[in-house]
Formats: structure tokens, sequence, C-alpha cells
């Protein structure tokens, strides 16, 4: 037992050991990344630091306990509906934005909803709204929470203020309940904002045609195609009739009925007391409010613009009466704040919420004309908009360079001047979010509202914005383990503030206790017991639990008479400040939510854009992205369904591919013509290139954007430079492939890319110099063009284009074939073979269509009859002159566009098979070209090679070894490669052996058509040749030995060799011509014994001349036909 523990420890430390070794290891590599990666910014940490703690480890109850039973109760009371209303409130802001989230990802079909309440809807929208049931269930019982613990809120204050009601020694017309007037404000804007939010949602359409649609289904239930009971359709329309009465826009004015019912519980005096504490919240309230600057506000200030008008036409509805000088202070209000952002795209209109909520009174009293205002705003922030921006820029960058230096300082460097001046600078940050954030959102939505395009001016300037306001985040987000260790400091450091005051006005009740009577006493007693709360709840963390209870202490302290005027404002600002500083990050957070830009999804890809015809620095599109990242985040935390999911993946794919698009490719397309001007200026091909004046975009710009990290896009990292050295490797590759000649002008290119230090791939594509001509490759994939732009001479196995816009015509011969054979090995033979017999496979089709043709097939059939009946009268020899008649009168068929007849056509058909099998003779006669300049140095072919046996008959090295036996493999390769075998006219034969068959009938008589067809080739290579002695390149050849190779193939393939024979074709072509020349030297004779005899000489020289010419290329045609026959003697198993 003991030895098995001392393994034990043994093993156990050396697995410790090991794994001290791999973090000492994993640390340098983690050093070595880090000294690699650039950027100017400070890293996010990979692990971030919540400051938001909410952690308690007292409960309230603990929090509130005195000697007091009655401030227990109380305190306790309000701070569990304070907290309930801080959930209500978190949840709300969650509910709302999924809503609005989903709203947006609907189909935009509302116009014809309206218009035509029978169309059939997208099948889909009915479906998401039905995946949307729970959602908009937990909306229904959320109102219904919030409309009871409203009710609880009034009841509570009803019964704390009536005087029936012991309350110990409190004197409650001195109390200041502020605290539970904005919360109850907070519960009656949530309704306020569901309501705008319907009001400017495609829901509310949907809704009411899938409430039609479910009343329907519950009358005719047979349309279901699953039988369901009935009982379940009931209770769905029941909970669809519940939930609609939330969402008709109305749910305002159901708190408001809610509230003047609990009103109505209250008694008289109770009431008065209420009413009195209420207008006294009011004007407070118009006063802090009317004190906002409109221009330079933030998003919460207008949110209190909205909670005060609710909670102003609140108090009228439910205690009728209120003062004229109010209306006006808010009316006054109302017009500097015309239009305030709430959420996304949703905006709080004055106008709008008088005329559905308010009083007549309120309504009458109202004479501003909002719309106006509205555009009077606008147009103020067109004008000023370049100024603000200009000032952000200069205070934000102030902001950070003070900050950043203040935040550098030694770390424990915690005395009172350093912890307010990081006080300060934390807090003046948060205020520029603040007021950044509220500009954007108010610039965006009020463009949205008035329907009016944003210009490119204020596009620059909101672009600009959020590009300050990503910067502060950011500075927030690299910078937490300072900021939290600052930040708990100066959390202690207003802790501590908040005890001094504390200590001096309880130094001072005591006094005044041992001054007054004991009853007076007794008084202040229950108001020490208030600030001992107030010093319980700061001897902790300051969450907000804390935070409400001493503020609650606070307003039942009779703070007017305990506290002076001064103490009293600077307790509520330290508890205010405290409140930010314990919940800083998620401040933060809210503040740089991008959310909006949900609902102005081109502003990305403008921006980008705009991006690169600006020349923008490269830090101003990483604030971009993020800010863009940040809104796929905000909306992808409340996407539950799969249709808002979708909407997010298509959001992400459309960031990419903007990015993408707008600059990646701009980037890659300027340096690549960069590039290429560069290298064409030297060379001077043009005139120099001088990339300063260059206007399209700075090249240090660009230089620096290649130089980026890897940027996440939509979800996906993106590299400027790899897209950058893909897009040119890519680039070189297709241009060297295409003009392979050139290869050596895209090297040097790809050198010249280092400039930017990109780095290519190489194409490893096989050089090719002038002399080497067109590769086999090439021929290969363009078979077609090649066969009908080039003509074969049989004899010189060459290829000769037969017209080009140069100066010289390109040409194919066995070298070629040879070199690019080397550089592609044989292998690519039997591809070329079988692309040669796909292209054949084309033109046969087109070959047996032309002799389907019922006027050629029976023609030939009577020619063929013909022969057969005339053939001893014809001495076994094909009529010249029919032959020649065929040829003339297929003209009758009709002509093509370019003016040739049927035969014309079909010649060149033949032409272009004969030139495919000219190209694959040219290919095994290369191959074998290639082989044997391969083998000249080796002594013998056929000799036994022994190089491995007698290299391990010496003992030599492995590797001698293995060279010995690679060697062998090649030179047997070789050898192999150099006894070429494979009969490819034989294979090609045999392929289409299936024209033989009895299917194919018509073909029988091909042989028949091969006089015409030579007559038309005579004629077509004479008028060919005459244009080379006349100079005209258009149509000047003066070889096409194609046609024969075309002719003895396809006699060969039809098994007709025999029988075209049989026509003794060219002895009849012979006779024919010996005729005609005997004839005119009869005619001549005759004419030299008349007087016209001189006359005639020319005549009779040219005449014999061009006879002289035809019977040659008739000869010449015997002759290649003769010579293409050999090919395919034995072409047939």
């Amino acid at each position: 037992m003991h030895r098995s523990q001392q393994n034990l420890n043994y093993y156990g430390a050396t697995q410790i050991k090991e794994f001290g070794l791999f973090l000492e290891d994993y640390d340098v590599r983690l050093q070595r990344l880090s000294s690699t990666s650039g950027g100017d910014d400070p890293p996010v940490p990979t692990v971030s630091i919540q400051l938001d703690s909410s952690k308690e480890n007292l409960g309230s109850i603990q929090l509130i306990d005195t000697d007091n039973k009655i401030l227990n109760k109380i305190l306790y009371s309000f701070s569990a509906l304070c907290h309930e209303v801080d959930r209500l409130r978190e949840e709300f802001e969650l509910i709302v934005r999924e809503f609005l989230c989903f709203d947006e990802a609907l189909d935009d079909n509302t116009e014809q909803l309206r218009e035509d309440s029978t169309i059939a809807v997208d099948r889909s929208s009915l479906l998401a709204i039905s995946g949307k049931i729970e959602l908009l269930a937990r909306i229904k019982c959320y109102f219904e929470r919030i409309v009871e613990v409203a009710v609880v809120i009034v009841l509570q204050l009803g019964a704390l203020f009536d005087p029936s009601n012991k309350l110990g020694h409190f004197n409650h017309s001195n109390w200041e309940m502020d605290l539970m007037f904005n919360y109850l404000s907070d519960l009656m804007y949530m309704p306020l904002l569901f309501d705008c939010v319907l009001g400017s949602s495609m829901f509310k359409t949907y809704w009411k045609f899938y409430m039609k649609q479910m009343r329907a289904l519950k009358m005719n239930p047979q349309k279901l195609s699953k039988p369901i009971k009935m009982d379940q359709i009931y209770d769905l329309n029941k909970a669809i009739d519940e939930i609609s009465v939330w969402l008709d826009e109305n749910a305002y004015k159901h708190m408001l009925e809610a509230m003047f019912n609990a009103k109505q519980k209250l008694v008289l005096e109770s009431a008065n007391v209420l009413s009195d504490k209420f207008m006294k919240y009011i004007r407070q309230r118009l006063v802090e409010v009317g004190s906002y600057n409109a221009n330079l506000s933030s998003i919460d200030e207008t949110t209190n613009v909205v909670k005060l008008n609710a909670m102003i036409n609140l108090y009228h509805y439910i205690f009728v009466s209120i003062d004229n000088k109010v209306v006006k202070s808010l009316m006054d209000i109302n017009d500097k704040f015309c239009g305030v952002p709430l959420i996304g795209k949703v905006m709080w209109i004055p106008d709008d919420f008088f005329r559905k909520y308010g009083h007549k009174s309120i309504r009458d009293c109202d004479r501003n004309d909002y719309r106006k205002a509205r555009e009077a705003a606008l147009i103020y922030r067109k004008k000023s908009m370049v100024k603000e921006i200009l000032v952000y820029c200069i205070q934000i960058t102030s902001w950070l360079v003070r900050t950043t230096a203040a935040f550098k300082t030694t770390k424990y460097d915690t005395t009172l001047d350093t912890l307010r001046q990081k006080c300060g600078l934390i807090f003046e940050g948060i205020h520029y979010a603040q007021e950044i954030s509220f500009l954007v959102q108010s610039i965006t939505s009020l463009h949205l509202l008035m329907h009016e395009s944003i210009s490119q001016q204020m596009f620059h300037a909101v672009g600009k914005l959020l590009e300050y306001l990503q910067a502060v985040q950011n500075f927030f987000d690299s910078n937490q383990q300072a900021i939290a260790e600052t930040n708990q400091f100066i959390i202690q450091h207003l802790q501590h503030k908040i005890f001094v005051i504390v200590a001096h006005s309880k130094k001072k009740l005591i006094t005044d206790a041992k001054q007054a009577k004991l009853k007076k006493s007794e008084i202040f007693i229950d108001k020490l017991s208030a600030f001992h709360v107030i010093e319980r709840c700061m001897s902790g963390p300051a969450n907000r639990t804390r935070l409400t209870i001493a503020r609650l202490a606070i307003s039942i302290s009779d703070p007017r008479q305990t506290l002076s005027p001064e103490s009293y404002e600077k307790i509520r600002i330290l508890l205010d400040q405290l409140d930010i500083l314990a919940n800083l990050q998620t401040k933060l957070r809210n503040l740089s939510d991008t959310q909006f830009l949900y609902w102005h999804q081109t502003f990305f890809s403008l921006y980008v854009s705009d991006f690169y015809d600006h020349n923008t620095a490269q830090n101003n599109l990483k604030y971009l992205l993020q800010s863009a990242a940040t809104c796929c985040e905000s909306v992808s935390q409340v996407a539950s369904d799969n249709t808002t999911q979708n909407a997010i993946a298509v959001l992400s794919k459309n960031h990419r591919k903007s990015f993408q698009d707008k600059l990646l490719h701009q980037i890659s397309n300027h340096i690549e013509t960069y590039i290429r001007l560069d290298y064409y200026g030297k060379t001077y091909q043009i005139e120099p290139y001088n990339p300063f004046t260059d206007t399209t975009m700075a090249l240090s710009n660009i230089y620096s954007l290649v130089r980026m990290e890897p940027i996440l896009v939509g979800g996906q990292y993106l590299s400027v430079k790899e897209h950058v050295e893909r897009y040119l490797s890519n680039t070189y590759y297709t241009l060297a492939s295409i003009s392979q000649h050139d290869w050596k002008i895209y090297k040097e290119m790809r050198c010249h890319a280092a400039c930017f230090q990109i780095e290519t791939i190489e194409d490893q594509l096989p050089k090719q110099t002038l002399e080497q001509g067109l590769d086999v490759l090439e021929i290969m994939h363009n078979i077609e063009h090649f066969v009908s732009h080039y003509v074969y001479n049989l004899n010189f196995q060459i290829f000769i284009e037969q017209s080009s816009t140069n100066h010289f015509l390109n040409t194919v011969n066995i070298g070629h074939i040879a070199n690019s054979l080397r550089r592609h090995g044989n292998g690519i033979i039997n591809t070329t073979v079988n692309y040669t017999y796909q292209f054949l496979r084309q033109k046969f089709f087109a070959f047996s269509d032309f002799l389907y043709d019922e006027q050629i097939k029976a023609r030939l059939t009577s020619d063929a009859k013909y022969f057969l009946e005339n053939g001893e009268a014809l001495n076994q020899t094909y009529d010249y002159n029919r032959a020649n008649a065929f040829n003339r009168k297929i003209k009758n068929l009709g002509l093509s566009e370019a003016g040739e007849t049927y035969m014309d056509l079909f010649r060149k058909l033949i032409c272009h098979i004969g030139n495919a099998m000219g190209y694959v003779r040219m290919i095994r006669s290369g191959a074998l070209h290639e082989c044997t300049e391969a083998t000249v140095y080796l002594p013998v072919i056929d000799g036994d090679l022994n190089f491995s046996k007698f290299c391990k008959e010496e003992s030599l090295h492995e590797l001698t070894i293995s060279a010995a036996e690679i060697l062998e493999n090649d030179i047997n390769n070789l050898c192999k490669n150099y006894r070429i075998d494979t009969n490819y006219f034989r294979l090609l034969v045999n392929a289409f052996l299936s024209l033989r068959h009895a299917e194919n009938i018509h073909l029988q008589n091909f042989y028949m058509i091969v006089p015409p067809l030579t007559i038309n080739f005579v004629e077509y290579i004479l008028k060919a040749k005459e244009k080379i002695t006349k100079k005209d390149k258009v149509g000047a050849l003066f070889t096409d030995d194609g046609f024969a190779m075309g002719i003895a193939y396809i006699l060969k393939l039809l098994d007709q060799t025999t029988k075209f024979n049989s026509l003794h074709w060219f002895r009849s072509v012979k006779n024919k011509y010996s005729q005609e020349i005997e004839k005119l030297d009869t005619q001549q004779q005759q004419s030299d014994k008349t007087t016209d005899g001189d006359k005639l000489q020319q005549t009779f020289a040219l005449t014999r001349k061009r006879l002289n010419m035809v019977q040659q290329e008739f000869d010449l045609l015997f002759c290649n036909l003769s010579s293409a026959k050999i090919f395919f003697n034995d072409a047939v198993d």
C-alpha cells in the first residue's frame, strides 16, 4: 500500500511537471504571436471583466432591518415594487427588440392586404405569426403584470398618504416620493412605446388578417387537413382575443383606465395629497426637462420628455383638472423635442400622441406646428452637422489622449486628485457616447419619418459619428482591467462622500434631539433610523437594490429639513453617479448598440463604397465593421425563430458581399492596374506612369489596407491581403494560360507585387516562346475553331491559318506538337483523340442530315441507278457532265447568307472532318518525333537495363539504388512510348461503324456525291489560288488537303471505297479535259486559216491555261486522295 502511494505521488509529480512545461511553452507562443501581430489600438482582452455585479449576500429585509417596524414595512414594500419595475423594464426591452426584428423579417405585402382583404397572403408570414404566439402571449401577460404593478404603486401611495393610517411619528406631508413617480412613469412609458412600435409595423395588418382566418376556421373547421378537437380551436380563438386586446395600439389607454380605477379606490384626503405630490413632481420635472438642449441631448433625456408627456396626460386623466401653465410649459418642451427616437426606427411624435391619447383640453391648448418644427430641425442638422463633426473630432481625440495618459499611470496611484480626474474622464466619455448615439438615431429616424433621402454630406456625418462612438467603446473595452481597478476606488470614494454628508446630518439631528422635547426627539430618532438604512446600504457593493433602498430612505427622511438643499442635491447626484458606475458596462453597451442600423441596411454598402472613393483611413473602416458586427450581434440575441435568424444570415451575407464587391475587388483591381501600367511604362510601351497623379486612391492608403490584419465581416474573417493575392494569382494564371508566350511579363508583374508585400502563387504553367506555336491544350479545347480557321497540307504535315489581321499567318507543324507533348506528356494524346471523337460526332449529325434531304437522296439514287444501267455504254466511267450538272443544279435549293450553296457547305463539312483527322495524324507524328529526340542519346533501345542490379551488387547506398530504379523506369517508359502501336485512325473508324447499319441506308450512295464535290472543290481552290496572285488576303489559299483526308476517311468509314473506285472518276475527268484540249486545238487550227486568227490567239491561250490548271488540280487531288487512302487501308478490325 505504501509503495502504491509512492507510485501515485511520482506519477502525479511527473504530470504536474509536464503540465508546467506545457504552460511555459504556451506562454512563449502567445508572446511570440502577440509580438508579430500588428495593430495601432490595444487589443480587447480575450476574457472580459464583468463590472456589472448584482450579487448580494444580504437580502432587502436585512438591509432595511431597523427598530422602527413601520419604517421597515414602508421601505420593504416600496423597494419590492421598485425591484419589480426594474425587472419589468429589462424584460420589456428584450420583448420589444424581439418583436421589432420579427416584424422586419415579415414580407411587405401590407399594401395589398389593405386594398384587398381576400388576397392570398404569403403562407410563410402567417406561419411565422403562428410561431410567435408564445411571444404574443408573453406580451399580453407582461402588460397585465405592468397594470397590476402600477395599480399597486398607486394604492400603496394612497395608503401612505391616508391620514387615517397610523405611520408612527412620520409627517408624510414632507416626504419626497419622486422616486416612486419616476418608476410609475417607467410603467406608463412601456405601453406607450409598444403602441408606437405597433403603429409603424407591418405586423398589425397581418395580425388582423390572421385573426380573420382563425375566426373563419372556427366557423368552418372542415378546412383543416388534419382533424383537431373543437375545444382546441375555441381555446386558440379565446387566447387570440385576449392577446388582441393589447395589440390594437391602445395599451396606453388601458393603462390610463386602470390608473383611473385605482384612483377611485382611494379616500378623498389621500387622493388630494396624492394629487398635490403628483403635481409637485410634474412641476419639478418640467423645470428639469425644460433645461435640456434639444441639439445636444441624449436618449435618456429625450425618453424623459416622453415620460413627462405620459405622466401629465395621466394626471389629467385621473384628476381631470390641470394648470394651463403646466400645459404651456409642456408644449414648449414638445416644440423643442418634436420627434424623439425611441428604439430601432420608431419615433415618438407629440402630435400623434395627443391626437390618440390626449384629452380635449390639452389638444385645444396645443398650437404647435410640429411638422414645420421637424423640418426646421432637419434643416438645422444639415447646416450645423459639419461644425458639430469637427467639434466632436477635437473633443473625442482630446478625451482619448487624456484618458489614455491617465489610465497608464502607476497602478497603485489612488490619490484623491487622480480618482477625481479618472472619474471625470469616465463620465466625460459616457457623455460623448450619449450625445453621439442620440444624434445618429435622431438623424436617421427623422429622415425615415420625413421620407427624405440622406444627402451625401449627412451620410458622411453619420458615418463619422458612428466611428467616434465606436472609438469611445473600444477604449473602454481595451482598458477593462485598468477601469475595473479604478472603478471600485471611485465607487468607494463616492460612497464615502455620502457617508460624510449623512454623518454631518446625523450629528445635527442628535444635537437637535437633545434640545427638543421627548415627543419631538422620537421623530428625530425615526429620521436617524432612515439615515442608518442609508449607511448600511452604502456599506457594500453599489448594486441596484442598495441604491434603490438608499433613495427610498432619503425620500422618507424628510430631506428638506434634515438635509440642506445643497446636501440633498449632492446626494442625488452622487447616487446617480454610483448607479452609472455600478452598471458601467451595461450603460456603455446600450449607448454603443447600433441595432438601429438593422432598419438602414443600405448604409453599410454605401459607406464601404464611399470609403474607397474618398481615401478614408483604415481605422475608420475598422470602426464601421465593428458597428455592423454589433448590429448583427444585438439582433441575433433576440432572434428566437427561423424567420429572424434567416434575416440575420442574409444581412451578414450582404455585409460580406458588399465588403468584397465595394472594397476588396476595387483594391485588387487598382493594384493590378497600377502594376500593369507601371510595367508597361518602364518598358516604354506606353507613357511612363506617375502614381502621384492618380486621384482614384492613394497608394499609401492601399498599402496600409493590404497590411491590415484579418477583419470580422458578417461573422467571417476576411483578409484584404489574401484576397488581393488570390485575385492577382488567378488573373496572372488566366492570362498566362491564354497567352503563354507572355509568361515572362506576368512573372515580372508577380515580382512587382512584392512591393505591396503581396505573395502570389506561381502558376506552374509550362512556359512558351514564339517558335513553339499553338499549344496542344489550346487546340484541343478549341478544336472546332481550329479546324475551321486552319487548312491542312498533307505532304508537309502542317496547318496554316486561313486569314489573320496580323502581318504573318500562324502555322502548326510537327515540331510545335512535339514541344507541347514534351511539356504535357504523352498522356494527352488519348485525351486529344477523345475530344476529336466528340467533335466528329457533331459533324456526322450534320453530314447525315444533308444526305437525308429528299432532293439530295433522290438525285444520288437516280445517279447510282443511271450508272448501273449505263455503265457499259459509258465505258465504266462516271459521266463528267452529269456530275457537273449536279453541282450546278444544287444552287436551286438556295443560298446561305454568305452566298454559298449547299454543296459549298457540304464541302466545308468534309474539309473540317479531314482537318480533324489530319490533326490526329499530326499528334501521332509529333509524339514519335518527341520520343525520337528523347532517345537519341540512348545507345540501345531494346537492351536490358540492369542499373539497379549492378548497384546492389556493389552494395551502394539506398538512395543510389533508388535513383537507379527511377532511371530504369524512365528509360522503359521512353522506349515504350517510342513504339506507339495504337492506330488512332482505326479507332476513329471503328467508333462510327454504326453508320453502315440499315437505319443509315440514306448514306449508301455517298460515293455518288464525291464527283460533284471534287468539281466544287477544284473550283474553290482555283479561286483561292488566284487571290494569291492578286494579293487579296481574304480567302487566299494554296492548299486545303483536309478535303482529301475527309473523303478518304468517310469512304472507308462507309465501306464505299471500292464503289467509288468503280466510277473511275478521275479517268473520266482526264478524258473530259483531254477532249476539251483536243477540241481547242482543232478550233485553233481552223482559226489560223482565217484572217481573225491572230486576234483569237490570246483567247485560245487563256482557255488552254485554264484547262491545264483545272486538269492539274484534279491530278493533285487524285494524288492526295490516293495518299490519304493509304492511312485507312487497315483501319477496320
